[in-house]
């Protein structure tokens, strides 16, 4: 593929991206298929596209993980964000491997990267969540301030759950795994 065929593909494909996230933010993985279904036509990509794929897959994935973590355990809607999570985890860590394997030293970067995004959503989603409940956000700075203290003096285990506890609502998936 020429240079000026392969600049069209990646704007094509950075397009794509663009205008799946224009409507909202959580992109099912079936649309993202389209983009998958492209990126194979051609042999090789640039490694830049490969990481601007990678943090879309990352991007995605957070989210959906939030999402599903934030539902309510008897939704209907569970299983729906499960299935998007579990199907935007595999994606990511296909973007990373497929990264990894030609720039190895953008692995570690974007592993970091992606946790991070993580902790944003996850907390981005406990704020909202607390915006108006005064009496939650009192209880979500106790228990993640005692289980910061917990685990400094050593005592993970209880440190953890009682994170867990300030991280998601009662009734949450979160809370429950």
């Amino acid at each position: 593929m020429n240079d000026q065929k392969k600049d069209a593909f990646e704007n094509d494909i950075l397009e794509i991206l663009q205008n799946l996230t224009k409507e909202q933010k959580g992109v099912s993985y079936r649309a993202f298929s389209n983009v998958i279904k492209k990126i194979r036509e051609v042999k090789e990509i640039s490694p830049t596209l490969m990481n601007k794929v990678a943090q879309f897959a990352s991007k995605q994935f957070c989210h959906w993980e939030a999402e599903w973590f934030f539902s309510p355990f008897d939704s209907p809607d569970v299983a729906v964000r499960e299935a998007e999570t579990e199907a935007w985890r595999g994606i990511w860590e296909i973007c990373l491997k497929g990264l990894v394997d030609v720039v190895p030293e953008a692995g570690e970067k974007l592993e970091e990267a992606h946790k991070l995004a993580e902790l944003e959503q996850i907390i981005s989603r406990r704020v909202d969540y607390n915006a108006t409940r005064p009496l939650q956000r009192f209880s979500t700075l106790l228990l993640s301030t005692t289980g910061k203290c917990l685990n400094k003096i050593g005592i993970k285990w209880i440190a953890r759950r009682l994170v867990c506890l300030s991280m998601y609502p009662e009734g949450t998936v979160g809370r429950m795994l």
